[in-house]
């Protein structure tokens, strides 16, 4: 099932306001939002409407232009991985986004992907031998599917780069990775254990395991 984007404006001065929810898998949600939003608040203000028939339809254009669609082409699904299906399972780590896992199901004999609580999937084959797609499935099934660039070091799948849309980077996933590895582009820092006033290492460390156990009740 598709989620919601909902948007509410209130004008207490006007004594009134605005509510729209919208309902698909569409990129343009924003847009549609901001065009019923800003008319009807010119009408409760009582202000010259700066949306017309024509400006609406093209809205955002002419005063900027709408977000850039991705860059580069779909590459079409292929019937076979251009390398072993087990040289794809696996564990990827980002410091960011956490784990991606990869697993071979030997029922249906098919990739799986899991990110997050929801996040799973299907991964497909492409023409390309450096390219694999990730088609999610419920609850995320609208979503397009997500191009995967495969990184390749010693003759073994090093690395998963997730594209997304311009200008946003690529979201690399390094396979073998954990959370608790240190991350090279953080800056180290002094841990102050000579400076007068250094905080309760036991009393810090009691409070990170009671937040660990919050985390890991509210997420099974």
């Amino acid at each position: 099932m598709v989620g919601f984007t909902s948007l509410l404006s209130l004008y207490p001065s006007a004594s009134g306001g605005v509510f729209t929810s919208l309902n698909g898998p569409t990129t343009t949600a924003d847009n549609i939002h901001d065009v019923i939003h800003y008319q009807v608040s010119d009408i409760l203000t009582g202000k010259d409407h700066w949306l017309n028939s024509t400006t609406a339809c093209t809205y955002p254009a002419p005063w900027w232009t709408t977000r850039q669609t991705r860059s580069t082409a779909v590459p079409k699904i292929s019937d076979n991985f251009s390398r072993d299906k087990r040289d794809y399972e696996g564990v990827y780590g980002n410091h960011a986004t956490g784990n991606l896992t990869i697993t071979l199901n030997t029922t249906d004999n098919k990739l799986y992907f899991r990110l997050g609580l929801i996040g799973r999937g299907v991964v497909l084959p492409t023409e390309s031998a450096n390219q694999i797609l990730f088609r999610a499935e419920e609850p995320l099934e609208y979503i397009p599917n997500i191009i995967a660039d495969v990184e390749v070091k010693g003759g073994e799948v090093f690395s998963l780069s997730l594209q997304s849309y311009p200008p946003e980077p690529s979201v690399v996933f390094e396979r073998g990775l954990k959370l608790t590895d240190p991350d090279p582009t953080e800056p180290e820092w002094d841990d102050c254990t000579g400076v007068s006033g250094s905080p309760d290492r036991t009393a810090s460390s009691n409070t990170f395991a009671f937040l660990l156990f919050l985390a890991y009740m509210f997420t099974v």
